[in-house]
């Protein structure tokens, strides 16, 4: 009896927490760890779960600056077999690639939106001469009307003025 109240303290109790921590874990609480680390397997078990808990909730944060657009540094591998790291870098590689041609596709759109602005600027330009020739024509037009009926009716005015003064000057004579 003395022997299975033993086993259970040391044996079944600690696996029965670490089971619930694991469970707690699981479902995304990263910053709880087991106490009672120790030589034995159970104690060597929870260290091995505790250094699992702490990478994973490192790699959690890095993926969340990643998520906020901070690329910056690559995850250090925890060995050559860590899958998640791998991946983490692979994407964080992608992202850059994406984020490096996202830019210079900004920046082609910047200088295209430039050239479009000096296009529409020139476009205003040269539909405002186009209208000021239009005005100018037209007053050109109107003034040209009047002084072309003066400048080819003056022979012929010139000619009745001088018959009405010769006529007058029949009608009227001046001492």
């Amino acid at each position: 009896m003395i022997g299975g109240f033993v086993l259970s303290r040391s044996v079944v109790q600690p696996i029965e927490d670490t089971t619930l921590l694991l469970e707690e874990m699981s479902l995304g609480k990263l910053d709880l760890r087991l106490l009672g680390t120790g030589k034995d397997e159970i104690g060597r078990m929870r260290s091995a779960l505790n250094q699992y808990a702490e990478q994973l909730e490192s790699k959690v944060q890095r993926l969340r600056e990643i998520t906020d657009g901070k690329l910056g540094h690559k995850i250090s591998l925890t060995s050559e077999e860590d899958l998640l790291g791998l991946v983490m870098n692979e994407m964080i590689d992608h992202l850059q690639e994406s984020r490096d041609q996202l830019l210079e596709e900004i920046e082609d759109h910047k200088q295209s939106k430039r050239i479009l602005e000096e296009t529409q600027s020139q476009l205003i330009q040269s539909e405002k001469l186009s209208s000021l020739g239009q005005l100018v024509a037209g007053i050109a037009h109107e003034i040209n009307n009047p002084v072309n009926f003066l400048q080819s009716n003056y022979f012929a005015m010139n000619q009745s003025v001088n018959e009405i003064k010769s006529l007058l000057g029949e009608l009227l004579p001046i001492n």
